[in-house]
């Protein structure tokens, strides 16, 4: 299997084309039947005739590419729609049927905390040009809405507050929480890519949206990594701080049980400086 990621060298591109690379040479024992040959990797320093090249070749398409601090209003649509239409148009030329995955965002629902907002807008744009795209010629489209997304390496200052905090609070930095009460949700990053591989083999898990509300349902025609977190800013501040009041300390050790918390730790712990 030749598989192509674009925006290979964003945050969740470069945990994918590495999880990739750890299967083509040592395989995955929970799925033996995956077999990865060519991993094609695509980022702004290639030229478009190395995406067509990668067109014709795929037998899946991993579509990061995204743009969410354009300089200007135009570059959300050209960066998250534009570039879309040039991939799959550049795929229906060599009749290459591969699926397709598009990695949307929470801010296409439209509705709620994430209502009207410019990056949301050309992200459901894109949505639409996949699900279309689909039905016309019989492919199969997997369009994840990703939440916020944090873990070791995400950029701070960023797209991720919990990456800013985290990384604040390693360096001794202010936190400036904003408004505590502000809601996240959140996915951790390994758990996104253990869901990227299985859509390689057709695990992938199914959901659909009503308004703000993702329900699992198999029927549904929207993707989703199951494991998720609902939390606040205020939250998520007040564990940091107890991370720095208890460290080295049983009670660390205690709270390291529970599954957010740990991966909340290992992203801190990703920012330390060298010296501690």
């Amino acid at each position: 299997m030749n598989i192509l990621v674009t925006g290979s060298d964003g945050f969740i591109g470069k945990n994918l084309v590495e999880a990739l690379k750890r299967v083509r040479e040592n395989g995955d024992p929970t799925r033996p039947n995956l077999k990865i040959d060519e991993i094609f990797e695509y980022d702004r320093k290639n030229e478009i005739g190395d995406l067509n090249n990668y067109c014709a070749d795929a037998d899946f398409v991993f579509n990061l590419v995204g743009n969410n601090r354009p300089v200007s209003t135009e570059e959300y649509m050209i960066d998250n729609y534009g570039f879309s239409r040039t991939l799959l148009l550049m795929l229906e030329n060599y009749h290459n049927e591969c699926p397709v995955m598009l990695a949307s965002s929470y801010y296409a629902i439209q509705a709620g905390i994430y209502a009207d907002n410019t990056y949301g807008k050309a992200k459901r744009a894109a949505e639409s040009l996949y699900f279309g795209t689909a039905r016309k010629r019989g492919t199969k489209a997997l369009v994840y809405r990703f939440p916020e997304v944090f873990g070791r390496g995400s950029r701070p200052n960023g797209a991720s507050s919990v990456a800013t905090f985290c990384f604040n609070y390693a360096n001794g930095l202010p936190a400036q929480t904003g408004v505590p009460q502000k809601k996240l949700d959140l996915v951790y990053i390994d758990d996104l890519i253990e869901e990227l591989l299985g859509a390689l083999v057709g695990e992938e898990h199914y959901c659909r949206f009503i308004r703000c509300e993702l329900e699992p349902n198999k029927k549904g025609r929207y993707c989703y990594v199951p494991t998720e977190y609902q939390t606040t800013l205020g939250e998520v501040v007040e564990i940091l701080s107890e991370f720095l009041k208890y460290e080295g300390t049983p009670k660390l050790k205690q709270m390291l049980e529970d599954p957010f918390m740990n991966k909340l730790y290992a992203t801190y712990q990703s920012y330390l400086p060298k010296e501690r």
